[in-house]
């Protein structure tokens, strides 16, 4: 899966999957039903997540929602932020269902990230925050 981007005359953005014997991508849920604009997914075996901003000029507050892989639903924001503050999406891959969100607000000289865990549904509930002194995490990898 992947973002798929509009230009600034179209529409049809979103996240889309994939076909690699056909060469194209298929859009699997739209923008307008996740909320705003997509910047960043990441995808687990049963669930995905997607970080989106909203069309506002010079803010673009950020927003985490999950979706089914079959775009068949899409939850209400889990996490919301006044600006562009969410960046960096991973699903641990041990089994856990975890969601790690990076945030770059400064929290009294820390950073936080946002820890979730997702129901069978695809639903997030907020576990704990993890603290990172000194600078945001802005990406993850496994």
């Amino acid at each position: 899966m992947g973002v798929r981007s509009a230009g600034a005359s179209e529409t049809g953005g979103g996240v889309a999957g994939a076909e690699p014997t056909a060469w194209r991508g298929t859009l699997v849920v739209p923008e307008q039903r996740l909320g705003a604009s997509v910047t960043e997914i990441a995808v687990s075996a049963t669930c995905g997540a997607a970080i989106t901003a909203d069309p506002t000029p010079n803010v673009n507050a950020t927003s985490l929602v999950t979706f089914a892989l079959d775009g068949s639903s899409v939850s209400q924001p889990a996490l919301s932020t006044p600006d562009f503050s969410l960046r960096g999406l991973l699903w641990l891959n041990d089994g856990s269902g975890r969601l790690l969100v990076g945030d770059k607000t400064n929290a009294g000289g820390t950073f936080n990230v946002h820890v979730f865990v997702a129901s069978a549904t695809c639903a997030l509930t907020k576990v704990t925050d993890w603290t990172m002194p000194s600078m945001p995490a802005l990406a993850f990898a496994n």
